[in-house]
């Protein structure tokens, strides 16, 4: 693996190819830059036990020895990616690299740069990658599985990150229930406003699915405390962890965000025109 090959390096490789592979051999080119590209070679080193060569401290490539190169017990590469077993004695070293990368995320703020390059080099470390297939009967329904598939690992690093809560509407209900009932005049108004938007996608799911009362489906539900939802499939109220029924808090943060941007520009327009046919769009 290196920055870049020679002519003449690329000419013995592909020879060496021709001739029924007389070494087994081949030539990687990260894609990865700057730091990146460092973290990527120094976590290769450590998992083969090689030596990262022409970094001023360490030997120039035209220097290298056989006691520079690493070992592993099986590799395969492919155009995006490098997969490789490394040796049982690498697993001291790695183990020890792997518990400083999750310090440093657990003391690093969510929106920090280089928490992305630490959780992916946390994922090479530890194997957890993966080459997800999606397979359709026709073009535009792989097209509509991909993007699926997208969305849901979207939501499921959001999940890892930020943590969940009850979903189905259920975590923006309680929410709302928790608002001060003390307030009073234009306060208490607010609030009562505030109540019935944060209610009102679990209201829509409950007439969607033609539960019946579902006014008195949301007094069972406050009843039963912040944990509860209403499993619909089900139909009855149960505990989100208990029947799987939960969202991504950092998705949910997004969306109050964004309908309260909505309301404040509402609030601060003169005159607002809705189309009578408005384009269906998934973002904003």
């Amino acid at each position: 693996m290196a920055n870049g090959f020679s002519d003449t390096a690329l000419h013995v490789i592909v020879s060496n190819h021709e001739n029924k592979k007389t070494i087994d051999v081949v030539a990687l080119k990260p894609k990865v830059v700057g730091e990146e590209r460092r973290y990527a070679l120094d976590d290769l080193a450590l998992l083969t036990g090689a030596t990262v060569l022409g970094r001023g401290f360490t030997p120039q490539p035209r220097s290298a020895k056989p006691e520079h190169l690493g070992k592993a017990i099986r590799v395969e590469v492919d155009a995006e990616t490098v997969r490789m077993i490394p040796e049982r004695q690498r697993a001291v070293a790695v183990q020890e690299e792997i518990t400083a990368i999750r310090e440093k995320l657990a003391n690093m703020p969510h929106g920090e740069e280089e928490r992305t390059v630490l959780v992916n080099r946390l994922s090479a470390l530890t194997g957890g990658m993966a080459t997800l297939k999606v397979g359709a009967t026709s073009k535009h329904e792989r097209e509509v599985q991909a993007q699926n598939a997208e969305r849901a690992l979207k939501v499921l690093s959001a999940a890892q990150i930020g943590g969940v809560v009850p979903g189905g509407g259920a975590a923006l209900f309680h929410a709302g229930m928790d608002l001060n009932g003390s307030a009073s005049g234009g306060e208490a108004m607010g609030a009562q406003v505030i109540r019935s938007g944060l209610a009102a996608p679990l209201r829509q799911m409950l007439v969607n699915a033609h539960v019946p009362a579902p006014g008195v489906v949301l007094e069972d539900l406050e009843a039963a405390g912040p944990n509860a939802v209403y499993d619909i499939l089900q139909g009855r109220i149960m505990d989100a962890e208990a029947c799987g029924v939960l969202d991504a808090a950092r998705v949910l943060e997004n969306v109050l965000r964004m309908s309260a941007s909505v309301a404040i520009m509402a609030l601060s327009t003169d005159t607002i025109v809705y189309h009578r046919k408005p384009e269906q769009v998934m973002e904003p």
